[in-house]
């Protein structure tokens, strides 16, 4: 009778186990519709850094995605690519470097970001860069204003 008791306890737990794994695995799965849904929640700062990280690493793909939708409507995303792939080769900047984020400036639901970023050119010059990013707070959070104000 005792190893019938046993036997069956640990089929509950195996049984048990087996749908804690099934409920994790959909909430994985899910946890990104729901991220999207809600909507980007990082403070101005972040998507600032998160956009020149993309513009240095030439994800101009991805930093399309951080523009407010007015930005978008005024320029495609294969138009905002060629531009900046066109201007960096023009510039011959061969290396980008963030050197500081500053903390945001926001009234209301607009935000100003002051960086600073080096750029190095094809003959090895280190030019000091110092220009903010006008951010929008939107449904999907907070987004760049392109082009530059």
């Amino acid at each position: 009778m005792r190893s019938f008791n046993f036997l069956s306890r640990l089929l509950s737990l195996k049984f048990n186990l087996k749908k804690r794994l099934a409920a994790l695995a959909v909430s994985l799965l899910l946890l990104p519709l729901l991220l999207t849904a809600c909507g980007d929640s990082a403070p101005p700062a972040d998507i600032a850094r998160r956009y020149l990280e993309n513009i240095r690493d030439s994800a101009y793909t991805s930093a399309y995605d951080l523009l407010s939708s007015d930005s978008q409507l005024k320029v495609s995303r294969s138009q905002y690519v060629d531009r900046l792939t066109r201007a960096k080769q023009e510039a011959g900047i061969t290396r980008t470097d963030i050197v500081k984020v500053q903390p945001p400036n926001i009234v209301g639901k607009r935000a100003s970001v002051a960086y600073q970023v080096e750029v190095t050119t094809q003959d090895n010059h280190k030019l000091p860069v110092f220009e903010s990013l006008v951010l929008l707070q939107q449904d999907n959070g907070w987004r760049v204003v392109w082009p530059p104000q």
